[in-house]
């Protein structure tokens, strides 16, 4: 088989059937198999993937055993010479997975200047993945960079733990709480918050998953991690929205900040010109005039 998918999931059932729809179709023309590790969630996700998704591998956990442990269950039963791990809330296009494994079969030394691990909660897991991303003394990474003793340096063994990134993602109830231990964790580089788990995490549902939160309560959580990982000498990262959250974020004090992403810059651009055809051709109707005006479709 060539290529295994390990989707961990955690009451995020809408996200993961858009997720799965997407990655179906990518598969095809692929020997590959989907993997979709259960947290314990209680939003109908495991009734979803029983009754549309019910050639996917399932593993319905009993407990929320974490990011980390969630994926190594997926890794242990998975069939494929290659491995995916992707998270629920992302849609892949058609072409993706092939040309990513047309891609490393050219490049064997292909790798990553950065990690970025969703839901670590506790000191061990941030530990471990200090342990998995860094060189002795700081970790257990094994060596073979062929490529990158060219691309990069001669020296990238001795250079490599400074100048590679690996950041612990606070996305739950538990992470917050263990915040202080997580950023005190040597050789972690920073925290960085996925602010739509973390949404639900400190809210228990009670707030729609989103970027830019504007409620007091997730602005405080939010500068209580910026403060957490500056006390340890860490960088504080924040997953914005828009430009507009994303300077506001840089004025408490974050040090990495996204402005958009790619489905937002996909959906206004399609906005813009749809709405620029609309004006060019005199369709400028409201929404009653839709039934009455085919031509507004």
């Amino acid at each position: 088989m060539e290529l295994s998918i390990i989707i961990v999931n955690y009451n995020v059932k809408h996200f993961l059937e858009q997720c799965l729809i997407s990655v179906k179709k990518a598969l095809v023309g692929i020997e590959g198999e989907i993997i979709v590790v259960d947290n314990n969630s209680v939003d109908g996700s495991l009734n979803l993937i029983n009754n549309k998704f019910s050639e996917i591998v399932l593993i319905a956990n009993k407990k929320n055993t974490g990011f980390s442990v969630a994926n190594n269950q997926g890794i242990k039963i998975a069939k494929g010479s290659n491995i995916l791990l992707l998270n629920p809330d992302t849609v892949i296009q058609e072409d993706s997975l092939r040309k990513c494994l047309e891609f490393f079969d050219k490049n064997e030394d292909a790798g990553a200047l950065g990690v970025i691990c969703p839901m670590i909660n506790t000191r061990q897991q941030a530990e471990q993945l200090v342990q998995d991303c860094k060189y002795p003394p700081l970790g257990i990474r094994s060596f073979g960079p062929t490529r990158a003793n060219f691309s990069v340096s001669s020296n990238y063994f001795y250079e490599a733990n400074e100048g590679t990134f690996c950041l612990a993602m606070i996305e739950t109830q538990e992470a917050f709480d263990n915040l202080d231990e997580i950023a005190s964790t040597p050789g972690l580089d920073g925290l960085y918050i996925g602010t739509a788990d973390l949404t639900i995490g400190l809210n228990q549902g009670k707030l729609v998953p989103g970027f830019d939160r504007k409620e007091p309560e997730m602005i405080e959580a939010k500068k209580k991690i910026l403060e957490a990982a500056h006390k340890h000498g860490k960088v504080a990262c924040l997953h914005c929205g828009t430009p507009e959250y994303a300077a506001q974020a840089t004025e408490w004090g974050f040090d990495l900040v996204t402005i958009t992403n790619d489905v937002r810059l996909l959906a206004g651009a399609a906005g813009a010109h749809v709405k620029k055809f609309k004006e060019l051709t005199n369709q400028d109707h409201d929404e009653s005039d839709k039934d009455t005006n085919p031509s507004s479709y």
